[in-house]
């Protein structure tokens, strides 16, 4: 049986995009462990979708921050925006499924744009849980 990817697979994911051309930067501190079953894969998954979005939308950098807390990890993925780029109002279904995997696991998501920067910041406790 093949084991769903967590956040051990985080650098395997960051490494293929770096392949495909985004410029990358991964910072994490704290004590990196396993979130559990599936807050490890929402957590996953949600830095995913962030980095596609970063790579199609972005100016081809992104800064991905992890911080390992004693009850959750903080996740943040911040790119740049092209200065010609047209602003999309309400998002796409990509941020709609990263705030509800957040969600479903007790935890959080937020997005803005700044001026020519995207942030999503997430928060997933660990072992999460489905309400």
């Amino acid at each position: 049986m093949r084991r769903r990817p967590g956040l051990a697979s985080l650098d395997d994911l960051v490494s293929r995009h770096r392949a495909a051309g985004l410029k990358v930067t991964l910072n994490v501190s704290g004590s990196p462990r396993d979130l559990g079953g599936p807050a490890d894969q929402a957590a996953y998954r949600i830095q995913q979708e962030a980095l596609t979005n970063a790579a199609r939308h972005g100016d081809g950098c992104a800064r991905v921050e992890l911080v390992f807390g004693e009850a959750a990890v903080e996740m943040t993925v911040l790119n740049g925006v092209p200065a010609d780029a047209v602003r999309r109002h309400g998002g796409g279904h990509g941020l709609i499924g990263m705030r509800e995997r957040a969600t479903l696991m007790g935890g959080s998501l937020d997005v803005d744009r700044a001026e020519n920067a995207f942030r999503v910041r997430a928060r997933i406790p660990c072992g999460g849980h489905r309400p």
